[in-house]
């Protein structure tokens, strides 16, 4: 009897390492799957702040550029204020004074504007994975706005960001000596800067 006693025991015994060893086998492998997939994550997450910083530093270039544009604009519309106002100045009785249209200058660079649409493949020397960038730029003359959507890719990840510039605008500041319009111009300036889920 007392020899089917002490294998019993040693039964209990072997068994319960088992169960012990089976649930540190379990545990051990959640722990690395949870590791792996934390990895994956952080990976994941560095990717899209590439593919953030990819698009964001383009779209600082590509509006930097617009803003050239409006500003070369500007300076040729108070030009040819300036010249106005000088042969109004000059000729009173025979000079019709015609104010120009400040948003013609404006409509010109409508080409201009919209041929800074671009898209390249790997334009980044430092990142050494496959990464992708695009930018249309679009004028709303209506709206006196214009329309970026830009698009920017590091491996999988991919971040979209819009952004709505609002055109240069003429204010009226009462009248020179001469009885003319004082102008000045408002320089454009950004509404709307916002990510999305997609183009």
């Amino acid at each position: 009897m007392k020899a089917s006693i002490c294998n019993n025991r040693g039964a209990v015994y072997v068994g319960i390492i088992f169960i012990l060893l089976t649930v540190l086998l379990l545990s051990t492998s959640l722990l690395n799957m949870s590791i792996d997939s934390m990895g994956m994550v952080i990976n994941s997450n560095n990717d899209s702040y590439r593919a953030n910083y990819i698009i964001e530093s383009i779209l600082e270039l590509k509006i930097e550029e617009i803003m050239e544009l409006f500003d070369g604009a500007i300076r040729n519309y108070m030009a040819d204020l300036q010249t106005y106002k000088v042969e109004h100045s000059e000729d009173i009785d025979g000079f019709s004074y015609g104010l120009p249209d400040f948003y013609s200058y404006i409509r010109g660079l409508d080409s201009d504007i919209t041929g800074l649409s671009e898209s390249a493949k790997n334009p980044f020397g430092e990142y050494k994975e496959k990464h992708y960038y695009k930018v249309d730029i679009k004028c709303d003359w209506d709206k006196k706005r214009v329309n970026i959507t830009s698009r920017g890719e590091y491996k999988q990840a991919r971040k979209f960001i819009n952004v709505e510039l609002e055109l240069p605008t003429v204010t009226n500041e009462g009248e020179d000596e001469n009885g003319l319009p004082k102008i000045a111009i408002l320089p454009a300036r950004i509404t709307r800067y916002y990510q999305t889920y997609g183009l």
